[in-house]
């Protein structure tokens, strides 16, 4: 009994340790695909890390890191999402999803997710950054937007056309 115990214990640790590695061999294709501009054979590489172990946080951050840069913002965020699901004591984690979420103008989230990040690490040198650059945007943004009501009701009219005048 003792034997098939110490077996099956030496199976799932050597199983777990071929997954480890063979989870760190997708990461590091993915890296050099990704290097080589061979989008697509990069995301593949981070989709099978995925498969692989869903629970480790590197392949997400790095298949976000990749929708990034590619523009395809909504799927960066969500896929930062679920590294943070995976690390949420990571504050690059949370700056690179503020990143995201300032590519797709949602300033408040992007104000929000580096405060977390600051509020994990407030030395954070990066969070900084990008906490100074959303806080700015954010001011720029409250000094120009003009809430309708204060809008002549001739101007209204000029900025929807379609609106009946009173």
């Amino acid at each position: 009994m003792k034997r098939i115990i110490v077996t099956v214990i030496f199976l799932v640790f050597t199983l777990t340790n071929v997954n480890a590695s063979e989870y760190n061999k997708l990461i590091e294709e993915g890296n050099r695909l990704w290097a080589e501009n061979n989008i697509e054979g990069a995301q593949a590489a981070f989709e099978k890390a995925i498969q692989l172990n869903s629970k480790a946080p590197a392949a997400h951050a790095r298949l976000a890191g990749l929708w990034l840069t590619n523009n395809q913002n909504k799927k960066a965020i969500k896929a930062y999402q679920n590294a943070i699901s995976a690390d949420p004591t990571n504050p690059a984690l949370f700056v690179a999803l503020g990143i995201a979420y300032l590519h797709e103008g949602a300033y408040s989230m992007s104000q929000a997710m580096v405060n977390q990040a600051l509020a994990l690490d407030p030395e954070h040198l990066n969070g900084k950054k990008l906490q100074e650059y959303v806080n700015k945007k954010m001011e720029i943004i409250a000094q120009t937007s003009t809430p309708t009501s204060k809008v002549p009701t001739e101007l209204k009219s000029m900025v929807n056309p379609y609106q009946k005048s009173h």
